[in-house]
């Protein structure tokens, strides 16, 4: 009789030793994600942000196919075999240019 009884409770006190490190590993499984999305939301914002600041504008390229992308690297060392130039020392290309604000005159001066 205390055979059984001490079986019983050995088989409960193991199934409730399983669902809980069931669950906590649950929990801190879900901890994780959450803390990793969390984490590459703050990341992708101070990005955007940094490139906003220095005023360039983020470029997300997740539609662009990977196939596109070898296109694009292909045809560029095939116009280097060929012989062309490289985009930037092309002729009558403009690389950089300084603006400056033009002040108005006022009416009738030269």
């Amino acid at each position: 009789m205390t055979n059984r009884l001490i079986d019983r409770l050995a088989g409960a006190l193991s199934t409730a030793l399983a669902l809980t490190l069931q669950l906590l590993l649950t929990a801190a499984g879900l901890v994780f994600v959450v803390g990793a999305m969390a984490l590459g939301l703050a990341l992708g914002s101070v990005l955007v942000a940094w490139a906003l600041l220095r005023g360039r504008r983020p470029v997300l390229r997740y539609g662009t196919p990977p196939s596109a992308a070898w296109a694009r690297f292909r045809e560029t060392a095939s116009r280097r075999r060929a012989g062309h130039a490289p985009r930037s020392a092309r002729q009558g290309e403009v690389i950089d240019a300084e603006v400056r604000e033009v002040p108005d005159r006022p009416p009738g001066s030269r």
